[in-house]
């Protein structure tokens, strides 16, 4: 069997792992999860005034304009939109009836906040509020991340690290400066329209990428040790795979992917 056969196989593999991990992902949206009797469920909501007056008590600056998102969690589902709201979070905690997610906050003196969410085994659904540029920070063992932004959204950067799971970035012309995936096991889905300059660096183990945007202003670097890719419908078994859309350089919007698979695939459409 030849190589381009054997990078052929890897691919269909990658990809039917990739599409059964968005699958799963899909399944742990807690939007569309099923209330179980031992599952209880907490809405947790900051407000802009509640935040001003709790500042305000402690003589500390009220003029919040960036929070960072720092989200701890071992197994279950992590769902993070945007709304054009005054409340800074507002999230939704579906738990075993024995354990709780916990969020606390705290402000820094360059006028920052800091939100920590901690869970076990949850099902979280986390509202943000483009009022703010958000810094969003994951740390899951576990679980599927689906971020779905907005026009107006505005997101500095996201930087998350799992061992088993997958994520869904739907960019919705929202506007994300940078991403960082360490993933062990499991796919990365990009799609929807990028807005201005995006730079997503990804590190899977065994895994893939599957890039599917409205436009095609994508630059992409990637290393794949052991596996393929598939182009444009150009599937290519190369180590090192560069690609550059014609219309990237001429357009405002742009999606780099600098990408390192050990064993796995990437596909764009």
């Amino acid at each position: 069997m030849n190589l381009e056969k054997i990078g052929g196989i890897i691919i269909i593999l990658i990809l039917i792992l990739s599409i059964g991990l968005t699958v799963y992902s899909t399944t742990l949206n807690p939007t569309t999860t099923d209330n179980s009797s031992n599952k209880s469920v907490t809405n947790i909501t900051l407000t802009e005034n509640q935040l001003i007056d709790e500042l305000s008590k402690n003589d500390t600056p009220t003029n919040i304009s960036v929070v960072n998102l720092n989200i701890k969690q071992k197994t279950g589902s992590i769902d993070i939109k945007f709304a054009d709201s005054d409340n800074i979070y507002n999230i939704k905690s579906k738990n075993d009836a024995n354990t709780k997610t916990d969020v606390t906050y705290t402000s820094n003196p360059d006028g920052s906040l800091d939100v920590n969410v901690n869970s076990k085994d949850a099902e979280n659904e986390i509202i943000l509020s483009n009022k703010y540029t958000y810094n969003i920070n994951g740390q899951i063992v576990s679980g599927a991340v689906i971020t779905n932004s907005t026009a107006n959204s505005k997101i500095n950067s996201m930087n998350f690290n799992n061992t088993l799971g997958a994520y869904v970035f739907d960019l919705n012309g929202g506007s994300i400066n940078n991403v960082n995936v360490d993933l062990t096991l499991g796919g990365i889905s990009i799609e929807g329209t990028p807005s201005g300059e995006t730079t997503m660096t990804s590190t899977v183990t065994i895994g893939g990428v599957e890039l599917d945007l409205n436009k095609d202003v994508a630059n992409i670097n990637s290393h794949i040790e052991l596996g393929g890719s598939n182009i444009k419908n150009n599937p290519s078994n190369t180590e090192y795979i560069t690609y550059t859309s014609p219309n990237y350089d001429s357009s405002n919007d742009k999606f780099n992917l600098n990408n390192d698979i050990k064993i796995g695939g990437l596909n764009m459409e």
